[in-house]
């Protein structure tokens, strides 16, 4: 990603005018701006002569309530936008932060303030860390943590029991079916830790 993240800042002129073919008027000057839908006269929406700021805006659409700009081009098996680069496969999201003059690590995740995977708005994109990204997925409620996981052989109200329970780990992991390992790791908070 991170030669993905020189390509978009290599192609990218400081003048806002010239990166986009658009100019003051053109477009609302509120924070970074709104993405207008808009055609550039004689170059197909499907051209590679399109920057890609310009790509940005083309395949995204302003949703007035929430500010967010939703991506309308390919997304991923999870949902989110994504874009051929160079020949590579790149995030929508994360060219979109780094076209916007935020310097992304290859290690630094992109992430939503919004929770909306499609959106593309730069105001609504941080950069973090995996253990942020991950932190972030388990408050927001979307990881399979505890009994949401189709493998968890135990319930919440099983792990409080396990951890109140004044009897030793291979006496408790008869009992609830699991290894000894599972239950101090339960005990030390290791596993189950969310709860």
């Amino acid at each position: 990603m991170a030669d993905l993240a020189e390509l978009a800042r290599g192609r990218m002129s400081p003048d806002p005018a010239e990166r986009t073919g658009l100019h003051r008027g053109s477009r609302p000057q509120s924070g970074l701006g709104i993405p207008q839908r808009y055609e550039m006269s004689g170059i197909s929406k499907y051209s590679n002569r399109h920057s890609l700021l310009d790509r940005i805006y083309m395949w995204s659409i302003p949703e007035p309530n929430s500010g967010c700009w939703l991506w309308l081009g390919t997304l991923d098996k999870y949902g989110y936008g994504i874009f051929s680069v160079g020949g590579k496969k790149a995030f929508a999201h994360r060219i979109s932060l780094t076209i916007h003059g935020f310097d992304l690590a290859s290690s630094e995740c992109a992430l939503h303030r919004c929770d909306n995977r499609i959106c593309v708005n730069p105001e609504h994109l941080y950069a973090g860390s995996n253990a942020d990204n991950m932190r972030d997925k388990v408050q927001r409620g979307r990881s399979l943590a505890g009994s949401k996981n189709a493998n968890a052989k135990l319930t919440e109200q099983q792990v409080l029991e396990i951890r109140s329970l004044d009897i030793s780990s291979s006496i408790a992991a008869a009992r609830y079916g699991v290894g000894i390992s599972t239950i101090q790791n339960i005990r030390s908070g290791y596993r189950w830790g969310h709860i």
